[in-house]
């Protein structure tokens, strides 16, 4: 996209967070409690790269070094590794499982 947009004043950026501190995860109903603190960045800090990322024309923003990092090794592993790191097919079964669900109605 950010190819196509060249030249036309109109920018594109990616953004890659990573696991951010918001409702996500709880909304969606999926629990990363496993995951290591290490792991989760700061909304706001994540916010702030971006805009930043986005003034300078970055076609891709990766607001912290360790995900920076995580990226470039994951480009040098093969496909398989990579699902089976990231539990990719546990994830997406439990998104699946959560969207037929029906709605709960509090009362």
């Amino acid at each position: 996209l950010a190819v196509e947009l060249s030249g036309t004043g109109v920018t594109a950026t990616a953004l890659c967070p990573g696991f951010v501190h918001t409702e996500f995860h709880q909304r969606a109903g999926l629990h990363r409690d496993n995951m290591p603190g290490l792991a989760w960045l700061n909304a706001e800090e994540v916010v702030a790269t971006a805009l930043r990322d986005v003034r300078r024309g970055a076609v891709v923003s990766t607001p912290s070094l360790r995900y920076e990092v995580v990226a470039q090794v994951a480009r040098l592993l093969p496909r398989s590794v990579i699902r089976m790191l990231s539990g990719e097919g546990k994830l997406l079964a439990k998104v699946r499982e959560n969207e037929t669900k029906e709605p709960q109605v509090s009362e």
